[in-house]
């Protein structure tokens, strides 16, 4: 099964949404529907099928970040809003692992200026260029942290707080870490919790 993202168009602008649980932490959009749209439904502009997966879009400006797994590999994906263009995509071999749901991957990306970082339910954690999907660094929750996979797979999304990239990663030795956000060095780890959802 593939999860289908569907933009529909209405005349209010739409605020940033760069990671899990939007510009607040809190679910919650301050924007308002236009009475034009509350009494039909929205035209759709574009759809696409984006993979199978439980992670979230995200959003900026006129771009859409998403991920989702296709035959063996995740993919990530920025779309253009306002087409559905694909303007990059980033492959890498992944298992599908289904467990009472389809599988793929679990954790929404997080965007931070002209990074994206991505999490994999086996705890490939990338840091792409924003722009061009490139590779900017590349760490394995398991083979650099010691971290301790949870049951479902790893669902945490990346959380950037000033210059650390905070992430959950469930080790004996530091479940919780701080990454330098932009060259991926540790700079502090805590804990010895297991990993959340």
């Amino acid at each position: 099964r593939f999860l289908a993202l569907v933009c529909a168009a209405f005349t209010a602008s739409a605020a940033d949404w760069k990671h899990y649980r939007g510009p607040t932490l809190d679910g919650i959009t301050q924007e308002k529907l236009p009475p034009s749209i509350t009494s039909r439904e929205p035209k759709r502009l574009w759809s696409i099928k984006v993979g199978t997966g439980t992670a979230t879009v995200v959003t900026s400006g006129d771009r859409v970040y998403a991920m989702g797994h296709e035959g063996s590999d995740d993919v990530v994906r920025c779309l253009d809003a306002g087409t559905g263009r694909e303007i990059w995509v980033h492959r890498y071999p992944q298992e599908l692992d289904p467990k009472n749901f389809e599988g793929g991957p679990r954790a929404t990306p997080t965007l931070d200026g002209d990074r994206l970082y991505t999490v994999s339910h086996q705890g490939d954690l990338w840091c792409l260029d924003a722009n061009t999907g490139q590779k900017l660094w590349y760490k394995h929750y398991q083979e650099d942290f010691d971290g301790d996979r949870p049951d479902w797979g790893y669902a945490g999304s990346p959380t950037v707080e000033g210059n650390l990239l905070l992430l959950d990663v469930g080790a004996d030795s530091g479940s919780t870490l701080a990454l330098d956000k932009v060259t991926g060095k540790t700079v502090w780890k805590s804990g010895d919790d297991d990993a959340g959802y």
